[in-house]
Order: structure tokens, then sequence, then C-alpha cells
């Protein structure tokens, strides 16, 4: 085989493991977008109160609304608020029963060893109505609570939560509706979720080539270019 196409595999090899090292596997994303667009229409916001519906999702205490604002209907749902809105899909926690919600998705997360992040979007009922707002989230296999107070006019914002699974472990994730302040609850307007994405960080490391691996890989085509160079040459004839 000639240098340069060992050479060539030898770069191609190398770059197929970083692009696997890059690539970071989803265990869950959802943006509420899909459920929205076939179940609420543009020019009614109000058709998903107490939705129960969700792919990914089941409502495991009181109500939640599903709410779909299509760029067109800001107007109609936050009276009081005139910051931006980065999702046009997302979920009210306080639904529209009077018993403040909990989303716990349907099946359980087995996730591997390595280290995981979880985001998602949050906000206060915006406007809507004066009360402060709370939402604790929990892994429940895992011990992991996180709970975040909001005031009523808290736009949206990205949370994280890096976590790290030393042992395989299965785990449902939930967002429910609490308050330091129980009676801001049960009022139909409650914090409000979008855009959950939950994405193992560690997925691919292991496919990234050791540093030892590629010196060797560099000292094999050193190798063959000193063969390939001096391996044909003729024996000079003895001095005389």
């Amino acid at each position: 085989m000639k240098l340069t196409s060992l050479a060539s595999l030898l770069i191609t090899a190398c770059s197929l493991n970083a692009l696997q090292a890059d690539a970071v596997p989803v265990v869950l994303a959802d943006s509420f977008t899909t459920e929205s667009a076939t179940s609420n229409t543009i020019n009614y916001p109000w058709a998903n109160l107490n939705y129960t519906n969700f792919q990914n999702w089941n409502v495991t205490r009181g109500s939640v609304d599903l709410v779909n604002l299509n760029g067109s209907a800001k107007s109609l749902w936050f009276q009081n608020y005139n910051g931006p809105i980065p999702t046009n899909s997302f979920v009210d926690l306080d639904g529209t029963s009077r018993q403040s919600g909990q989303l716990t998705s349907k099946n359980a997360y087995n996730l591997t060893a390595g280290n995981y992040r979880l985001t998602f979007d949050v906000a206060g009922n915006l406007g809507r109505l004066p009360n402060a707002e709370g939402v604790t989230v929990k892994l429940d296999g895992l011990g992991i609570s996180q709970h975040y107070e909001l005031a009523s006019g808290d736009g949206f914002t990205t949370k994280t939560i890096d976590f790290t699974v030393t042992t395989p472990t299965s785990t449902n994730l939930s967002f429910t509706n609490e308050n330091d302040d129980p009676a801001t609850m049960n009022d139909n307007q409650g914090p409000l979720i979008g855009n959950i994405n939950l994405t193992n960080l560690s997925a691919g490391v292991a496919n990234v080539p050791e540093p030892g691996t590629l010196f060797i890989g560099a000292g094999l085509l050193a190798g063959l270019y000193i063969a390939r160079r001096y391996g044909k040459r003729p024996t000079p004839a003895p001095a005389i």
C-alpha cells in the first residue's frame, strides 16, 4: 500500500473518532411543539386547558395547561407582560382546575454511568397575577431535587442541572408546582415550563483515540516514510 494511502486512512480514522466523540446522545428533547401543532389551533390558545394527552409525560397531580402561542396570541395570555417569550409552546404547571399540577415522565430513563445535563426553560406566571411561583424538579432514582422560586414577572430563562451517574440507574423526571407560600398555589396561573432536554455528556468519550494511539500512528507513518525513502538505495561498494 502506498504511504499516502496509509496516511489518508489514519487521518480519516482519527477524524471519525473525533466526530463520534462530538456526537452527544440525547436522552430526551421535548419542546411540546409537536403536541401543540396537532392539538392547539392558532386562533384559540385556550384549547388545551387541563391537558393530559402528552407524548412523554403523565399528569400525576392536579392539572396543567398546554399553551401554544403561535406568535399571535401573546396579548391574550400575558396581559401584563411585555418581555420576550423564546418558545411558542410550553406548559402552565397550575392548570384550570384550581389544583396545582405535576408532570412526570411516562417512562423511566435507564441511564448508564457517565455525566449528564438537564436543561429546561422556566418562567413565572408572566404578570397574569402578582403571585410568586415555584417549581421543583426531581430525578427520583438519583435522589436529585432542585427547587426554583420565581417572581410573577420573571421571564423565561434556561436552567441547567449537571449530574453524574456512577452505576446504571433507572430514574423518572418530574416537574411540580410547589411554592414557599402555599397561598399562591391552586389559582390557575402557575410557573411555565418549556424546552426540556436531557443529554449524556459522556457518550462517545471512549471513542476518542488515546494520546498514545495517536503517537503510535504518527510513529508508524514516520517509519514507513523512512523505509520508503531509504530502503531501496543501492549498497555502496566497499572501500579498497
